[in-house]
């Protein structure tokens, strides 16, 4: 069989793409081989049994975000049958370094956006932008190695991302010389997330936003900068309204990133409560 096939009704694509779907369909007729009567071919299953099997492919697919476009280049029904299942199928956009983010909002319908980059660099912070330009729809961002002026992308951020579940931002650069993030990011609320990695990423604000964050279940605050330092008595205050939160890591860039302890008065002991807590990292000054 040739690696490229094509008939009246379908598109070129190759075969190696659809293994999962070319065995499930390979078992169910090596099954029914040995029935009388006619074989059943793929084009004469039922809609809802397609379904089910495009279902079941995804759920085996690392890449889910990026497999089910190739399903809708096969044929119009196949197409058809993937967009009127938008919500049991999981169906995101994928925007990553690759990406032509405008083209891919422009052909695509209005689905859940994943934003997934490495590497921000000026190379590709047009489109970083023009994917941030739809908050309603952003499901997840990661943005790593980011290391172009974060003033810009800082702006667009400033408005509710009201059913973003992950957040990832990894800055380079020195610590003490990225700009903070501001008290308006993401509006100031996050009632949907799950996920808060800020790597390199100073925000004095952050416990400001986690007391909306109750669904919270990872936090990593990683190489935390002087300018990103929050009191323990802020943060254990924020923290105890997250109630869901299993795995916490706090790590200090350098014994700098606190308070002068010569000028600073020893506080009330505030006490935070984790009750699904299980793993916990920490890492700096411990004693003022």
């Amino acid at each position: 069989m040739n690696s490229r096939t094509r008939t009246s009704h379908w598109s070129y694509f190759k075969v190696s793409d659809y293994k999962p779907i070319c065995g499930v369909l390979s078992n169910s007729q090596s099954r029914s081989a040995d029935i009388p009567g006619p074989r059943v071919t793929i084009c004469s299953l039922p809609d809802d049994v397609l379904l089910e099997i495009f279902e079941f492919c995804l759920l085996d697919t690392v890449d889910r975000a990026g497999a089910w476009p190739k399903l809708v280049h096969v044929c119009r029904r196949w197409r058809y049958i993937v967009f009127t299942s938008p919500l049991r199928l999981n169906l995101r956009l994928l925007c990553t370094n690759k990406t032509p983010v405008r083209k891919t909002m422009e052909v695509w319908p209005p689905l859940p956006i994943e934003i997934q980059y490495f590497s921000v660099d000026l190379r590709v912070e047009d489109n970083v932008i023009a994917a941030l330009e739809h908050p309603n729809r952003v499901h997840s961002i990661f943005l790593g190695g980011i290391s172009i002026p974060l003033e810009r992308l800082f702006a667009v951020m400033q408005e509710p991302f009201p059913a973003m579940e992950a957040l990832t931002l990894q800055v380079e650069g020195p610590g003490g010389t990225v700009p903070a993030l501001p008290k308006t990011f993401l509006g100031g609320s996050a009632p949907h997330l799950r996920s808060l990695t800020l790597d390199g990423t100073p925000f004095p604000a952050l416990p400001r936003l986690l007391l909306s964050s109750n669904y919270l279940v990872d936090l990593t605050l990683d190489r935390i900068p002087q300018n990103g330092y929050i009191s323990p008595e802020m943060m254990a205050g924020s923290l105890s309204a997250l109630t869901r939160l299993m795995n916490l890591f706090i790590k200090f860039v350098s014994p700098t990133s606190r308070p002068d302890p010569i000028t600073r008065h020893p506080p009330p002991l505030t006490r935070a409560v984790l009750p699904a807590l299980i793993n916990f990292y920490f890492c700096g000054v411990t004693g003022l």
